[in-house]
């Protein structure tokens, strides 16, 4: 970052109260059978994530805000809104479009901010912008009662688009900031599920998503158990996968590559899955979709722990079991997990379906 950072006390003209946090007593957190072989801090690592890392989350109205997309950076002149820097994705970026010119838009709509530096990714476009759109909606409801509003995206592709689309949110005007398009809104609506704060937060917005996706989409059958295979990801490619997957199929588990499906398809697999393994990523966000008491199983490795795929569930009651192998690369790269101990545990949650 350069120059003065803002924070959104200073200058939001209103706040809305905390989105309602939805928690389940009965989700259960189980490690699998690498706990006996792991390091105990490993799994009390991903716990904290589960169970400590959550933030009430709020919504703000602001006046006369720079947004400059495609990370969706917000500005006053060109002093930064610091809850609007992804810290992992997106904190570098800021200098190469600060200064650059400006188009402001009119005053009879109030801009919603509708993603991040991340919204390419399946997760962070379902956990943090459709909540933030849901929230933002909500409290201008209140705070500016009768006022249009319109969403302001980083550019979309097709499953965000189809993903609005069964939200309810589609019909919304959209204004898509390619990179370097900066606009200054004279009015804005920008709720912290975009942020880093409360990040793995089960609040009643990220609930909501879940019901209006599964009442857009008919369910499909029950599937048989699924594995959601990492196996077309170019990122933290996990090197005995192929072989992990030939052991799951030879015991009746089906191998999905969730992207290949569109979000519907996607909705509609899971909404009855009553088992689903995976390695962390993407893909297993659908474990959102999937019922109350559905058994699930996350892969992870050790340099690598991030709960957020797993925390799509903490608002059901569902037995979440993890696995951890260590990983001698960098950031995940290169890591092998063990087939065998994995089908353990496998065929230890069949017992409990």
């Amino acid at each position: 970052m350069t120059g003065k950072a803002l924070a959104l006390e200073e200058i939001a003209e209103a706040t809305s109260p905390p989105s309602e946090e939805r928690r389940s007593d009965a989700f259960r957190f189980i490690p699998g059978a690498t706990a006996a072989e792991r390091p105990a801090e490993l799994f009390e690592n991903f716990a904290a994530q589960l169970f400590t890392e959550n933030l009430p989350i709020r919504a703000h109205l602001l006046r006369d805000i720079t947004v400059s997309g495609p990370h969706l950076f917000l500005s006053r002149g060109e002093e930064l809104l610091a809850e609007s820097v992804h810290p992992r994705h997106s904190a570098g970026a800021w200098a190469e479009m600060a200064g650059g010119p400006v188009r402001t838009l009119g005053e009879e709509r109030v801009w919603i901010v509708a993603g991040n530096g991340t919204s390419n990714n399946y997760w962070h476009w379902l956990r943090q912008a459709l909540p933030a759109i849901l929230q933002s909606r909500r409290f201008l409801r209140s705070a500016l009662p009768g006022h249009p509003a319109g969403l302001l995206t980083p550019p979309l592709g097709p499953y965000q688009r189809e993903a609005l689309s069964l939200a309810g949110l589609g019909a919304l005007p959209r204004l898509e900031l390619a990179p370097g398009e900066r606009v200054t809104a004279p009015l804005l609506a920008y709720s912290e599920h975009n942020g880093g704060r409360g990040l793995f937060s089960p609040t009643e917005d990220r609930l909501a998503v879940r019901r209006r996706l599964l009442s857009a989409v008919p369910p499909g059958p029950e599937p048989p158990p699924l594995y959601v295979s990492r196996r077309d990801a170019t990122r933290r490619p996990m090197e005995t996968e192929a072989e992990l997957e030939g052991l799951l199929a030879a015991e009746g588990v089906r191998i999905v590559t969730a992207g290949a499906l569109g979000v519907a398809g996607q909705v509609a697999l899971f909404a009855r899955a009553r088992l689903i393994i995976g390695l962390h990523g993407a893909g297993m966000t659908n474990t959102l979709f999937a019922p109350a008491g559905a058994q699930v199983l996350e892969i992870a490795n050790a340099s690598y722990l991030n709960a957020g795929p797993a925390t799509v569930r903490l608002s059901l009651p569902t037995p979440l079991w993890l696995d951890i192998f260590d990983s001698p690369g960098a950031g995940g790269a290169g890591w092998r997990a063990e087939p065998g101990t994995i089908l353990e545990t496998v065929r230890r949650l069949r017992r409990e379906v």
